[in-house]
């Protein structure tokens, strides 16, 4: 087990990166979608979207399933395990999967539904995030831990396995699989086998996990500063170019390797290597307080906010 931690060097790469004024951006589409479409409520916390192009909205009251046309809610009445949901995941069989506050984890197969808590194995009811590896194993981020359910068997990780700190918030698996935690305190790195953990002396808090198509992972945190890891040395982004200037809630990479930063009172970051670009309310988006993205096949932008979710069409 490898329990050195490593500094997170912060270079900060203000003058490698230019802004790009509103009359810059191409003609964009924006959609709203709030409770009078069909939303279980307007404050949602998590996005995905599945294979079929389903999107499901996790809210405070239940989940919100929509096929591009019809809308369908389902909560504890349908057999969901607890209305407060905060995290959805998708898997290669078909089954979605919804993580909740403080009651366990619900697995809905398109018909029935089965719930996984502590009396089946998970470490912690409360969970933060569910990301799915290689082989099937569902990796679930806690507050007291990780656990990893192989469809049969659990195994649960804590700081007595090597990771850092007890509250994995987020979950990214590589193209090594290996599984990249981030914590309150920092993060932790396993490959099956052992442990690296990575600590700065200033931002630990840990939010949201990406890993672009070169391999570099991207670190959102809850000073509105991002890192990306070359697996060597961490650069990071700072506030003045246009990220929240809080917290970086989510981070999504579109086909086109275009790097979207959700945040909380900034509205949504684009960044294409080069320019960053901002959209806020006065662009079309609800609320600047943005907990989630997801992007469809299309390439649209779906954002989850406290009043709803915003869809961008960008041109």
């Amino acid at each position: 087990m490898n329990k050195q931690i490593l500094m997170i060097g912060f270079a900060m790469l203000i003058a490698f990166v230019t802004s790009c004024k509103k009359e810059d951006q191409p003609g964009n589409k924006w959609t709203t979608y709030t409770i009078k479409n069909g939303l279980a409520d307007n404050w949602v916390h998590t996005i995905t979207i599945d294979e079929q192009g389903n999107k499901w909205f996790g809210t405070g009251y239940g989940v919100t399933k929509f096929d591009n046309k019809n809308w369908t809610t389902y909560t504890t009445k349908d057999g969901l395990v607890c209305d407060y949901v905060v995290v959805i995941t998708a898997d290669r069989q078909g089954n979605i999967w919804f993580g909740t506050y403080n009651a366990g984890v619900s697995k809905f197969n398109g018909t029935n539904w089965t719930s996984y808590t502590k009396a089946n194995g998970l470490i912690d009811n409360n969970i933060f995030d569910i990301e799915i590896d290689k082989q099937g194993n569902k990796w679930i981020g806690t507050n007291m831990g990780v656990s990893k359910f192989d469809d049969v068997n659990w195994t649960s990780y804590t700081t007595d396995s090597g990771l850092i700190f007890r509250q994995a918030i987020k979950i990214a698996i590589d193209s090594r699989d290996r599984k990249w935690f981030g914590t309150f305190d920092g993060i932790s790195m396993y490959n099956d086998t052992t442990w690296r953990n990575y600590q700065s002396n200033q931002y630990n808090t840990i939010y949201a996990i990406a890993i672009d198509a070169k391999g570099y992972i991207w670190f959102g945190t809850d000073f509105g500063l991002v890192s990306k890891f070359d697996g060597v040395k961490f650069e990071t982004y700072s506030t003045s170019i246009g990220l929240s200037s809080w917290c970086v809630t989510d981070i999504k990479i579109d086909s086109y390797g275009n790097i979207w930063f959700a945040g909380l009172g900034a509205g949504v970051t684009k960044f294409d290597g080069n320019k960053w670009i901002t959209y806020t309310k006065e662009d079309g988006l609800l609320s600047n307080y943005v907990y989630a993205i997801a992007i469809d096949k299309q390439g649209n932008k779906w954002f989850a906010t406290e009043y709803g979710v915003s869809e961008l069409q960008d041109y």
